[in-house]
């Protein structure tokens, strides 16, 4: 299994195709940038399941190759991120937070301020979110989401002013907002993005 077109299926979405060629071909085991893009693949693919047990099997199947990952190499700040983006895909919230915590302690990656924020948001803890939104907001690759979930974050605490604030930067920098029903289609992209970019860190 090529990197190049593993790599190329995978910005394709095409998650599934992934999975079966691994089925067929064992040699990525011993490979961790290829184990890293295949566990990603199950996590991705599990994401658009909507059958709740094959969901669950999808998401079992990823957890198991990251820490067949970690066992390979246990400074694998990917694989940490990896098992971080599936216990928060299965709202398993603290143990999410364990590994993005590992991972950033490893090597701090810069997406790691925007995950440690998504899953303090997640756990209600808005003050921690806060904190990693603001530290994300000051890396550009990261600005504009950083942007949304701070003006997000607002809005449900009920400070309008701040969220205003956060808004106004938002529209002169993107020179849109985004309405109500676009926002489940940006979560699947920041989603992406993050996939994506842990899977060109090596």
């Amino acid at each position: 299994m090529e990197q190049s077109a593993l790599t190329e299926l995978f910005q394709q979405g095409k998650f599934s195709s992934i999975i079966r060629a691994s089925e067929k071909e064992f040699a990525w085991k011993e490979d961790e940038y290829l184990s890293k893009m295949i566990a990603l693949a199950y996590d991705q693919y599990a994401q658009q399941q909507k059958d709740l047990e094959k969901k669950k099997r999808y998401e079992e199947c990823a957890r198991f190759i990251f820490n067949s990952i970690i066992k390979m190499n246990p400074k694998s700040s990917e694989a940490m991120r990896g098992l971080g983006l599936v216990y928060l895909h299965e709202y398993q919230l603290s143990k999410s937070l364990q590994y993005y915590k590992k991972a950033f302690r490893i090597d701090g990656g810069a997406l790691d301020y925007l995950s440690l924020g998504n899953v303090y948001r997640a756990k209600k803890q808005k003050k921690n979110a806060l904190l990693w939104y603001g530290k994300a907001l000051k890396i550009s690759q990261l600005r504009i989401p950083a942007l949304m979930n701070l003006m997000g974050i607002y809005r449900e605490i009920g400070d309008e002013r701040r969220a205003a604030k956060y808004e106004s930067i938002l529209k002169r920098e993107t020179k849109s907002v985004p309405n109500k029903s676009q926002w489940k289609s940006i979560k699947k992209r920041v989603d992406r993005a993050i996939s994506r970019k842990m899977k060109t860190s090596s």
